[in-house]
């Protein structure tokens, strides 16, 4: 994205370095992160988890995948609700 700017600047003629300030924060934090990982040795890992959540009523129900959401969030992880899977 970083180069597309650049270019698309360059382009109409103004300082390539005038990209978005959004992006400059998110081009600056991965390179953080890439660092920080780099120097700890650890590894990202993106996944996509399906978990089936059931009840004897719609209210168990609905408890339950309360109860679920909470203790994914707690292992920071994202967590949605796909109800018609």
């Amino acid at each position: 994205q970083t180069i597309a700017e650049q270019k698309k600047a360059q382009k109409q003629g103004y300082s390539e370095d005038l990209i978005p300030h959004k992006l400059q924060e998110a081009s600056t934090e991965a390179k953080d992160l890439r660092a920080e990982l780099e120097q700890s040795n650890q590894k990202v890992f993106s996944t996509v988890m399906v978990i089936g959540v059931s009840g004897q009523t719609r209210e168990d129900l609905d408890q339950n995948v309360k109860r679920a959401m909470t203790v994914i969030r707690k292992q920071s992880c994202v967590a949605e609700v796909a109800s018609f899977m």
